[in-house]
């Protein structure tokens, strides 16, 4: 089940973070500050057998969404519900006022399974970001058009 987020689920979807990522995890700071600072910002959860199992924020601006963070417990991985949370940020996109024509957003080079659910889902690439990361790493950038 698919639902908007509330700052009581931060420790839960901190801890999703924490187990979906090996190297650059958000910390639960950071997370809070989506919740507290971000007026932008949308963070959708996952709940299956009532545990938050996977995350997703977002943000909306004028013509364009960006993904910001995804995270999916490695044990609930291959069931669909990255793509359902990406579906559900989609249909939100098409329910603005103001069209929203693109969503974009950046993937660590070395996530191939992330990398490979995107292309599934029609992100292409536009370009490499070099050393994107903290440890260095570059990002991938990836665009989906919303419009036909």
């Amino acid at each position: 089940m698919i639902r908007e987020a509330t700052i009581e689920d931060l420790d839960a979807i901190a801890k999703v973070e924490k187990s979906a990522f090996e190297k650059g995890a958000w910390p639960k700071k950071a997370i809070l500050s989506e919740f507290t600072e971000n007026e932008l910002s949308r963070i959708y959860v996952d709940v299956e057998d009532g545990e938050v199992v996977a995350w997703l924020d977002f943000m909306i601006t004028f013509t364009s969404a960006t993904v910001m963070a995804i995270g999916v417990k490695p044990e609930y991985r291959k069931r669909g519900i990255a793509t359902s949370l990406m579906k559900k940020m989609e249909e939100i996109c098409r329910a603005q006022e103001e069209t929203v024509e693109w969503i974009t957003l950046e993937v660590r080079e070395s996530n191939e399974e992330a990398i490979a659910l995107y292309k599934k889902l029609g992100y292409v690439y536009v370009t490499k970001k070099v050393a994107y990361y903290e440890d260095g790493e570059d990002a991938l950038y990836l665009i989906r058009s919303l419009i036909s």
